[in-house]
């Protein structure tokens, strides 16, 4: 088979406690149109019959399975990465499912190594993006890429199609001490020794929503630190202009607010509090004061340069909000 025209490609599914889902995701890898994949499934120490239920599968050609202890969907993802043998690779999670012509609406529009394919994803049974068919040249178009993609709102590792090449020359892998954005950090990461994107109008996959998911809880300051310098320096590399910088400022704020919000949330001792806000004031991205932030982040932005009239403000604020509660 010609690898070039028929490329391997490498389906890595994190497992953990989806026995209610298991089953149609990988029935849905394995009706599929294209053929020439490798389904790798990391069962990440489940404790329900995930694993049970995929031990019923004897497609040995097609399926690997490894079973570990349970470390974290970005220690599983690694490890797919680390057995996989494509040329590509794609994830799918587990309480997911696809239509059988995913991964050929991939293949057929694979025109150069080094752009990266995205399609949309189905939510709520429709399209979420509505993608035209456009390749994107992210040093060249950025003002297109942020205005009308801003691949930030859509920086999770499903509906893409990555070239293993650069994931494993460059060592692009999930960052394990991340609970929050690591799959930001990863696709940020990786397109940095990617020249293109090219969006497909397609929408094969089926994101089914789960209220355990991850996105429901509140994390650490370190945590949201670490994606707000992901963001400024992944903006610094491609150098966004004044025109892009607008549509992922809304980002740069969300992660400084949530980072700032997240000492209080945790109730952070005071000097640890002044400590971090010190950090956030030496990194703090180019914001400024426009009519188009709120009351609350003018404030912000003003007394960032007092930490400790900051600190009395955000008290005050988190106290009122926890007497409406």
């Amino acid at each position: 088979m010609d690898r070039i025209t028929q490329p391997l490609i490498s389906i890595i599914v994190p497992a953990y406690n989806c026995e209610k889902y298991i089953e149609k995701c990988i029935d849905s890898i394995l009706h599929q149109t294209y053929q020439n994949f490798e389904l790798i499934i990391i069962n990440d120490g489940s404790k329900d019959n995930t694993l049970e239920k995929i031990s019923t599968y004897n497609n040995k050609s097609k399926i690997t399975v490894i079973s570990i202890e349970n470390n974290g969907v970005s220690n599983a993802r690694n490890l797919g990465i680390k057995n996989s043998k494509g040329d590509y690779i794609c994830f799918i999670d587990s309480d997911d499912w696809v239509e059988k012509e995913y991964l050929e609406s991939f293949v057929k529009n694979i025109t150069d190594k080094e752009e990266l394919l995205i399609q949309d994803i189905i939510q709520n049974e429709k399209p979420k993006y509505n993608y035209k068919l456009n390749s994107i040249d992210i040093f060249q178009d950025t003002n297109i890429l942020f205005s009308v993609y801003n691949p930030l709102a859509f920086g999770g590792p499903v509906c893409k199609l990555f070239n293993s090449d650069i994931i494993k020359s460059q060592k692009i892998l999930f960052d394990t001490s991340l609970s929050y954005g690591e799959d930001l950090v990863f696709f940020l990461n990786y397109l940095k020794y990617n020249k293109k994107i090219k969006y497909l109008p397609f929408a094969n996959y089926h994101y089914i929503y789960n209220s355990n998911s991850l996105s429901t809880k509140k994390y650490n300051f370190e945590n949201y630190l670490e994606l707000l310098k992901q963001v400024i320096s992944f903006k610094t590399f491609v150098k966004i202009n004044e025109s892009s910088n607008k549509d992922i400022r809304n980002f740069l704020w969300d992660y400084f607010e949530c980072a700032l919000d997240s000492l209080y949330y945790h109730k952070t001792k005071t000097i640890v509090r002044l400590k971090k806000i010190n950090i956030l004031k030496k990194i703090m991205p180019d914001f400024k004061i426009s009519k188009d932030i709120s009351i609350n982040r003018k404030i912000i932005l003003y007394l960032i340069k007092y930490p400790l009239i900051l600190d009395c403000y955000q008290l005050l604020k988190h106290s009122i909000s926890d007497v409406k509660k």
